[in-house]
């Protein structure tokens, strides 16, 4: 028996191992179907770009630290002065609290209640781009990111490192992944 602990999702573990991984990991047809009909009823044809944001609360709350809702909305700001039009899908594991937070955007809409941790990260892989906050699970939904030149925005500490882990970001973070206060 083996016990391995530490931060798996860092991405100098496997980073030779990024097209094997995105190969193998894919979404069954049982998650996706739910996932591509709730983007064709809510979602129109004509948007510019679709923008996924995965905020965790949860468990981390007086725990761990967690993203700031000013760096949600800062990272929304990015997307919408680059791009003609945007269309944001929030996904969470506290909808209550992002509804009631960000809800008042008419460009923003939220993944619905019915569906599971699954489609939530098949969601996010769909987009054009991804703002992560902290946590494995949005980690992976960005690095998953089937739009090859997707953004993805992710919070840190001004120095780049993961704001809620002790590791540096030259490990943490894939270099496709960039940063508000300044692109890495």
């Amino acid at each position: 028996h083996v016990e391995l602990t530490g931060y798996w999702q860092a991405q100098k573990h496997f980073v030779n191992q990024t097209g094997q991984i995105r190969a193998q990991l894919r979404f069954k047809k049982t998650v996706l179907d739910p996932v591509k009909n709730f983007l064709q009823t809510n979602v129109s044809d004509n948007i510019s770009q679709l923008i996924g944001i995965h905020i965790r609360r949860g468990d981390f709350i007086g725990q761990r630290t967690v993203s700031s809702d000013q760096f949600i909305f800062d990272a929304m700001n990015y997307f919408q002065k680059k791009y003609n039009r945007t269309k944001f899908i929030l996904a969470s594991d506290d909808k209550k609290y992002c509804r009631k937070k960000f809800g008042g955007r008419n460009n923003t809409y939220f993944t619905p209640d019915s569906f599971n941790l699954a489609q939530d990260m098949a969601l996010l892989t769909l987009c054009h781009h991804v703002i992560v906050t902290v946590g494995t699970y949005g980690w992976w939904g960005a690095y998953l990111l089937q739009n090859k030149n997707g953004e993805i925005l992710t919070d840190s500490k001004p120095n780049h490192d993961p704001l809620d882990v002790d590791c540096k970001a030259s490990v943490f973070f894939p270099s496709w992944f960039k940063f508000l206060n300044g692109t890495n």
